[in-house]
């Protein structure tokens, strides 16, 4: 497995000719400045040959194209690659997914479908593969692998075990495991997740990681097992340690939205873009969404809202960009994205500045896709069965349903709580009133 979404034969022989001139581009971005992400470094007055879905040449001479596209002088960058997200969390289906990222210069994800399939199980998965066919936006699925997120402790749609996950890990388009969020279970060495993990290693696809504050030897157990990634940094020192540690890599969601519930919101995303920039080797570092609301999504943007925010806290502008294409493809070992290269698929973003990273121009598969912020044609929509929108099975919800009975009439007792003062939620032990026998909230100290 491990291998791309995309498996079309390439034409190499035509490829190799349209390189060296003998055969037309089908389209050439002139006069470019080019970053190019293995060297980073920017090639002025550069032109971008594409011979149909993949880059042939790059370089200062001018070739035969059937399409010449003047780019003024303005930056291409490759296409931006999403390694941690869930599509459901936006609130459409991949296909309106697909419409409002790759004008933002997303043209690769890997989504985790973990919320369907909580509900769904592999049925739900089999949907969310069939909705992301036939895209422009390049979509390489992750298999959840904690469903529920923690054995025993949950309840679920589903109880998802190897024999499950190996279902699933061999349908066409998987790439990974998605996020290994029960690492309590990893490090205590429990059947469930090491089964699940040996699979993955069967496969040869990507491991990804969700281990929160692991450290020393509970740490060192979660990275032997072939886990790659994390996404879980709320702070600098963590992301480090695990670096230190041996993981391959560490990702890095918005520090702006982070910043929101850091004790010192003002100074965090500086702080830990600082961090991150005196890391001497970046290739280890990619930059993800995780989560992104469509409110967010319709007002920020996407991915390159991400890389704007970490450039704007005072990292490397290249080191950004190159976090969120050559790393996170090297990550997903998907070999023909991440670069405007030869034999790279032609997944090119067109700015006019690196920093601000407002983006002009997106093409996909050398096909010119958005413009001005706006997609140029609609992605096919998709119809999920009707069985799939009947999940919820609930009476109808009364506010007597809400109410917490306690073992007294009248008085104050003791209940569990959960902290939420902090960046992590934390238990808690609270006293509260109690009326007519029902627990009464208690007062809160948060702004509203």
């Amino acid at each position: 497995m491990g291998k791309s979404v995309r498996v079309r034969r390439m034409g190499f022989r035509e490829l190799a000719r349209a390189a060296q001139g003998e055969l037309p581009c089908s389209l050439l971005l002139k006069n470019v400045k080019l970053l190019n992400v293995r060297t980073a470094e920017i090639m002025e007055n550069t032109n971008v040959g594409v011979y149909g879905e993949r880059v042939a040449y790059i370089g200062e001479e001018e070739l035969p194209a059937t399409s010449v596209h003047d780019c003024k002088g303005k930056y291409a960058i490759p296409g931006m690659i999403d390694t941690h997200l869930h599509i459901e969390s936006s609130q459409v289906t991949p296909p309106g997914f697909a419409d409002a990222v790759l004008p933002r210069g997303t043209t690769t994800v890997a989504p985790d479908p973990h919320e369907i399939v909580n509900v769904m199980g592999v049925e739900g998965f089999r949907l969310m593969l069939e909705a992301s066919k036939n895209l422009p936006l390049k979509v390489l699925m992750m298999v959840p692998t904690c469903v529920p997120s923690v054995e025993g402790l949950e309840t679920a749609g589903a109880d998802l075990f190897a024999e499950d996950i190996e279902k699933m890990v061999r349908m066409e388009g998987v790439v990974a495991l998605a996020e290994i969020m029960d690492y309590d279970g990893v490090v205590r060495n429990r059947d469930r997740m090491m089964d699940i993990i040996e699979v993955g290693r069967k496969y040869g696809v990507t491991l990804d990681g969700h281990c929160v504050f692991l450290t020393g030897k509970p740490l060192n157990a979660y990275i032997s097992t072939g886990i790659e990634a994390c996404h879980e940094n709320f702070v600098p020192e963590s992301a480090i340690a695990k670096l230190r540690a041996g993981m391959d890599y560490v990702k890095i969601r918005n520090l702006e939205l982070m910043s929101r519930l850091a004790p010192d919101p003002a100074g965090y995303a500086s702080a830990f873009a600082g961090a991150l920039q005196n890391v001497p080797d970046k290739r280890s570092i990619i930059f993800c969404t995780d989560d992104i609301m469509p409110d967010v999504l319709l007002q920020r943007g996407h991915l390159d809202d991400v890389v704007r925010t970490v450039i704007a806290s005072g990292y490397d502008p290249v080191a950004a960009i190159q976090g969120a294409t050559i790393n996170a493809a090297t990550h997903l070992r998907q070999h023909d994205i991440g670069a405007v290269a030869p034999g790279k698929f032609a997944d090119i973003i067109l700015t006019n500045d690196l920093r601000k990273l407002d983006i002009d121009t997106v093409f996909t598969n050398g096909e010119l896709v958005a413009k001005g912020g706006k997609m140029l044609r609609p992605s096919q929509k998709h119809a999920f069965p009707e069985s799939s929108k009947k999940t919820v099975k609930l009476a109808v919800p009364t506010e007597a349903d809400f109410h917490i009975r306690a073992p007294l009439r009248d008085g104050r007792v003791k209940v569990r709580a959960i902290d939420m003062s902090s960046l992590l939620t934390n238990f808690a032990i609270e006293e509260v009133e109690v009326r007519d026998w029902i627990v009464q909230p208690a007062a809160s100290s948060a702004e509203p």
